[in-house]
């Protein structure tokens, strides 16, 4: 399993260079047509991609004009801190301000941060795998599989995951850190950590754990090292106490207002099952794998495609198997029978545990009956499922038996990847996330476990990646045809299988070519809330919200990872075409002041009728009127 200690191999810059031209032909290859679309078109479908945009177009306008209400995008009104309700994107927005200052098109900046993720995930795994020894074929195609992994190809609609190219370099230059503290080295992990954590909340919190793993690594040599010179501890801790406090800083300036909105935003049990992971999400690719149509759909769930890929998964198992042949042979004597009984009732436990925890998340997905066991919905099994678990492993160590695979080969670096990749695993599974989140702080405020495989995906890729090279230099050292020959065919076979089906891509109108009403709106001061009509689903929330990106009134409508309870119920009784007088007090109540019905809702006479004698309830004037809308201001009535 350990991929052999060699010295960092050195790479010229048109090494790099190369490499990171490889990542971009492919990535615009596999994403076609994205550079003749990149100012017109988002991919891969008009939804979530569109949410997105209008959260990115939002932090453009709030660092032009000062960032005093990022935190109350302007919608759901009149809720407040609405941007919490999902992904920030601060640091995104900050590079798509700089470049619309340049060229005004947020869409291609936008298109620009989606296309980098691919390339960027691809070259920092690479630059990574070649500081660790790895030779060049193996660490380029190690790139490939993170970069253009099944996980990815099935989070295309969500660019703040797909943001996770600055993991690879994150961890590693927080381990160097750990190794030998340096102003330098210090410098260098500030940097990648500010990009990671400003990139999107899932991941900038997620990735605390396999820092906090890599740490629990490093420590020991660390301490050891400094009892013995008193002066490098000193030296130590001038860099690594003002790095933490540099980190918390950014940390509270991102973090504190998602706490403040904590107390009415913690995911439900329901949520973190029916989107968290399950085994069967480990054996399932995307329906953009050409492979895909192997699998039946009803395996299929959002956001669970977690299978690995073949070669990855191949390739990682070779690794693991390696590491369970160089076990240590107990110097004990044998297990007696008791113990023998004992560590397998245990493991038995564990694994009903794990099954019923299955069953539960199938029996939401699907029509399957799980056993009725409250247990779990009360977080008890998790805890005892792990509990269970770890004492096995405990006891097994102390009765004289070893870990399950030879740890003692491991470098702390990849010791503490290894084990980062267990803990995150674990996590994308309802089992052990539903009894930590209620104690752990942050686990509550997220529906998606799964996304956690993003830190499981790149260690199974970096032990894939040195199983791989340790293979290539064997064959060298028996004949070099032999390698260049195996480089060719791994290499076809890997790109056959992270190549993507079509990816569709979807025209987008630019500001200019809006709906005339949204021009008129950005110039009426007197258009302080609104309400767009009808409202039928997500898919035309997202519409308004794009279009109000133009005028950026407060808007009642919305959509985002949490539903606000006054506009659930709204949309559930309102507006069959327009508020009746009950509704309409509520919406004056609210601050409300306008309301927008496109003419298009207007199927029916008597919806033609309604929208007329509309204008005859008291404080209804019609205030705006084209070919295809209407906006009706809403006033309170004179008493």
């Amino acid at each position: 399993m350990p991929i052999d200690p060699r010295p960092a191999a050195r790479t010229p810059l048109w090494g790099h260079a190369l490499a990171f031209l490889g990542y971009l032909a492919l990535t615009l290859f596999f994403l076609r047509p994205a550079a003749a679309v990149l100012g017109t078109h988002i991919a891969p479908d008009p939804g979530d991609p569109l949410f997105n945009m209008v959260v990115l177009k939002w932090g453009i306008h709030e660092m032009r004009t000062g960032m005093h209400g990022f935190w109350s995008m302007p919608f759901f009104f009149p809720a407040h801190g609405v941007t919490t309700f999902s992904d920030h994107l601060l640091g995104p927005a900050f590079f798509a301000t700089l470049f619309t200052a340049v060229i005004p098109n947020p869409l291609a900046a936008y298109n620009l941060l989606f296309l980098a993720s691919f390339v960027l995930c691809g070259f920092n795994t690479w630059f990574v795998l070649r500081r660790c020894g790895l030779g060049a074929p193996a660490a380029f195609l190690g790139g490939c599989l993170f970069a253009f992994s099944p996980f990815r190809w099935d989070q295309l609609s969500h660019i703040q995951v797909l943001l996770m190219h600055w993991i690879p370099v994150t961890l590693w230059s927080w381990d160097r850190l750990l190794t030998a503290p340096t102003w330098r080295r210090a410098a260098v992990f500030f940097l990648f950590y500010v990009l990671h954590v400003t990139g999107g909340s899932y991941l900038g919190y997620m990735i605390h754990y396999p820092l906090l793993v890599l740490l629990l690594f490093r420590a020991p040599a660390l301490l050891k090292s400094h009892r013995l010179d008193p002066d490098a501890r000193r030296r130590a801790l001038r860099i690594l106490i003002p790095l933490g406090l540099a980190c918390g800083l950014v940390l509270a300036g991102i973090y504190a207002p998602y706490l403040l909105a904590a107390s009415h935003q913690a995911r439900s049990p329901q949520e973190i099952q029916i989107f968290g992971g399950s085994l069967v999400s480990y054996f399932t690719p995307t329906s953009n794998n050409l492979y895909s149509h192997l699998w039946p759909d009803i395996l299929k769930r959002p956001e669970n495609a977690l299978f690995p890929g073949f070669c990855t998964a191949v390739l990682a198992f070779l690794a693991v198997r390696r590491g369970w042949k160089r076990r240590r042979t107990p110097t004990v004597r044998p297990l007696t029978r008791g113990r023998r009984i004992t560590l397998w009732t245990l493991t038995g436990l564990t694994v009903l545990a794990w099954l019923e925890s299955e069953l539960r998340v199938w029996a939401l997905a699907t029509n399957l009956k799980a056993p009725a066991l409250e247990i779990l919905s009360a977080h008890r099994l998790g805890v005892f499922a792990l509990a269970a678990g770890l004492l096995a492993l405990l006891l097994r160590r102390i009765w004289g038996g070893n870990w399950p695979l030879r740890l003692a080969d491991l470098d702390p670096w990849q010791r503490g990847l290894l084990v980062s990749g267990i803990v995150c695993f674990l996590l994308t599974f309802p089992l052990f996330y539903l009894p930590l989140m209620r104690s752990i702080p942050g686990l509550s405020g997220m529906r998606v476990p799964a996304r956690f495989n993003a830190f499981v995906s790149f260690s199974l890729v970096f032990f894939a990646a040195g199983e791989l090279d340790r293979r290539l230099r064997r064959l060298r050292e028996i004949k070099p045809e032999w390698r260049t020959l195996a480089v060719g065919v791994v290499t076809a076979l890997l790109l056959l299988e992270v190549t993507p089906r079509p990816i569709e891509w979807f025209p987008q109108r630019q500001e200019k070519e809006f709906a005339p009403v949204y021009h008129w709106l950005a110039t009426q001061p007197n258009v302080t809330a609104l309400l767009e009509l009808p409202i039928q689903d997500n898919s035309t929330d997202i519409s308004y919200m794009y279009f109000a990106t133009l005028h950026w009134k407060p808007l009642v409508n919305g959509y985002s990872g949490y539903i606000p309870d006054h506009y659930a119920e709204l949309m559930e009784t309102c507006c069959y075409p327009l508020p009746n007088p009950e509704q309409l007090d509520h919406l004056r109540n609210w601050g409300v002041t306008h309301v927008l019905l496109h003419k298009k809702a207007l199927g029916t006479k008597w919806e033609r009728r309604w929208a007329w004698r509309w204008l005859d309830e008291p404080g209804i004037s019609l205030e705006y009127e084209d070919d295809t809308d209407r906006v009706y201001g809403i006033a309170e009535p004179i008493r």
